[in-house]
């Protein structure tokens, strides 16, 4: 398999801890029964994600495959122990309540 991108995403945890590192890699397009289909692998701190993206074709298993890994970091525990990623139904009815009310 032929790496085709290759990025670190770094961040620093809301606690003051050190910067985590994580390693992500997207592999070249395979065939996937007559449509296509891009692995990659991102490499949390609690262990390695193997997975892919699929499409009809090779640039869109690719965008697939980037909007997948875009998920798979805004939704990881680890990304939302420090801070980073979605926020819970409690915290998005609580922003949404004070855009809508105003209050502090």
């Amino acid at each position: 398999m032929t790496i085709i991108a290759f990025r670190t995403l770094t961040y620093a945890p809301l606690d003051g801890g050190p910067d985590i590192a994580i390693p992500i890699r997207m592999y070249a397009p395979q065939d996937f029964g007559g449509a296509s289909k891009c692995l990659f692998e991102i490499d949390w701190p609690h262990g390695q994600l193997k997975a892919y993206g699929a499409g009809m074709d090779d640039f869109q298993a690719i965008g697939l495959t980037m909007q997948r890994i875009g998920v798979e970091f805004t939704t990881a525990p680890t990304t939302k122990a420090a801070g980073c990623g979605l926020p819970s139904r409690a915290e998005a009815m609580a922003f949404r309540c004070h855009a809508r009310c105003g209050t502090n």
